[in-house]
C-alpha cells in the first residue's frame, strides 16, 4: 500500500500496520508445532495470547501476552538443547509484551523498538490484538519517503554492486563445477570487488553545525543514520555571531539566572545576568537534550559538542581542517531560527572546505 507524505511524527502505525488474522498461539502449545505452522504459513513470528473469561468462568476473548519469534526459537530451544517436542510456548516467549496504541505515530515506534531492540511491535488496544508492525515497514517506509535522496541512491546503487558480485562468484562456481574452466577466476576479475570496495569512504567523524531550528534537526537526523550505517562518531558545533541577537529568547529559555523571576520578564529584569554566561546555558541545555535522545535512540558512538564565538562559516571552516572530520552535515537554506548560526554560510563552507559536505534542504 502506498501511504501519502505524512510527517513519521503524525503518521499513525495503524496505517502500516499489518492487520489481522496473525499468526497466533496459546501459552500451552508445543513448541516444535509452532514452528511447523509459522514454516508452512511463511511467519516469522507467532503472538501469544491467553483467554479472558468473566465472573462465571466463561471465555468471553483473549488477549495477548507474549510473542515468539524465529530469533526466540534459535535462542531459547536450539541453543539451550531444549527438546521442541515437550517445550511449550511460554517457556519461550517474550514477556511481558510490549505493545503501543493504533493511534502512536510511526514515530513512536520506532523510538519504542529501539530502545527495547525489539524488530516486531504489536498493535493492542483494550487488550485486543489489531495488528503488527515490524521494522521492515519502517524500512520500507523511509524508503518510499527518502529514495530521491541522492546519499540513499547512492547506498542502494552500492547494495547492488554488491549483489551483483555475489552472482558473479555463485555462478562462477557453477561453471567451474560443470566445465571444469571458471571464465572469471582472472587476477583482475578475481580482485575487482575488493578495488571497488577501497574507493567507498568511510567515516569515522561527522561534523553537525546545529542552531537549535527545524532545518538543523533534521541534518543532525541524517548525520544519526549516517553514524548508525557507518560507526562514525558525531560532533555538533553552534557558533554565536552575536550575544546580543540572542536578547529576545533569554526571557522564555533561561530560568535558571533568573530564579524567583517571571517567565515573561522584561529585558531590565536581566540586568546583572552575563549575557554571554546565559546564551550559552541555554545552548548547552538544547543541545544536550538532542544528545540525550540520540542516546536513547540507540546510537552508542560518541557524540560531542562545542559552542564557538565568531563567524560561522569562518568556525566551520577551521573545525573542519584542524579536527580531521570526514563528512559535514548541515542546512542548505537560509536559517531563519533567532539562534542563526548556518544559514548562508553553506555555499562558503562548500567552496573552501576540502571535506565532503552533505546539504540538507527544506
Amino acid at each position: 500500500m502506498s501511504i501519502p507524505h505524512v510527517d513519521d511524527k503524525t503518521l499513525s502505525v495503524e496505517m502500516l500496520m499489518t492487520p489481522l488474522p496473525l499468526g497466533t498461539a496459546l501459552p500451552l502449545d508445543n513448541v516444535l508445532d509452532l514452528a511447523k505452522n509459522m514454516k508452512e504459513k511463511g511467519r516469522g513470528s507467532v503472538i501469544v495470547t491467553e483467554y479472558v473469561t468473566n465472573a462465571a468462568g466463561s471465555k468471553t476473548g483473549t488477549k495477548p501476552v507474549g510473542i515468539i519469534t524465529e530469533r526466540d526459537m534459535v535462542r531459547r530451544v536450539v541453543a539451550d538443547s531444549k527438546d521442541p517436542h515437550s517445550t511449550i510456548a511460554y517457556d519461550i516467549m517474550s514477556k511481558p509484551l510490549i505493545t503501543v496504541g493504533p493511534e502512536a505515530t510511526v514515530y513512536d515506534a520506532a523510538l519504542i523498538m529501539t530502545k527495547y531492540n525489539i524488530r516486531k511491535l504489536p498493535i493492542v488496544r483494550d487488550n485486543t490484538l489489531l495488528g503488527i508492525i515490524t521494522s521492515t515497514d519502517l524500512a520500507r517506509r523511509m524508503y518510499e519517503e527518502n529514495r530521491s535522496d541522492p546519499t540513499l541512491q547512492a547506498m542502494s546503487r552500492f547494495r547492488e554492486v554488491e549483489k551483483l558480485a555475489e552472482a558473479q562468484n555463485i555462478q562462477s562456481g557453477q561453471e567451474q563445477t560443470k566445465s571444469g574452466y571458471n571464465p572469471l577466476t582472472r587476477v583482475e576479475d578475481m580482485h575487482a570487488p575488493e578495488k571497488f570496495l577501497e574507493n567507498v569512504p568511510k567515516f569515522k567523524r561527522i561534523l553537525v553545525p546545529y542552531d537549535a531550528s527545524p532545518m538543523s534537526d533534521k541534518a543532525l537526523r541524517y548525520a544519526i543514520y549516517l553514524s548508525k550505517i557507518s560507526n562514525s562518531d558525531i560532533f555538533i558545533v553552534n557558533v554565536i555571531e552575536n550575544y546580543e541577537d540572542l536578547k529576545d529568547v533569554l526571557p522564555t529559555t533561561i530560568k535558571a539566572e533568573q530564579e524567583g523571576r517571571p517567565e515573561k520578564s522584561s529585558m531590565n529584569d536581566l540586568q546583572g545576568v552575563d549575557l554571554k554566561v546565559s546564551v550559552e546555558g541555554a545552548l548547552r541545555k538544547v543541545i544536550e537534550e538532542k544528545v540525550r535522545l540520540c542516546q536513547e535512540a540507540g546510537l552508542n558512538n560518541q557524540i560531542t559538542y562545542e559552542i564557538h564565538t565568531g563567524k560561522a562559516s569562518d568556525e566551520i571552516i577551521k573545525l573542519a581542517e584542524l579536527k580531521g572530520f570526514d563528512l559535514i552535515v548541515m542546512a542548505s537554506h537560509r536559517i531563519t531560527s533567532t539562534l542563526k548560526s548556518i544559514g548562508s554560510t553553506a555555499r562558503k563552507v562548500m567552496d573552501n572546505v576540502k571535506k565532503p559536505v552533505l546539504l540538507i534542504h527544506e
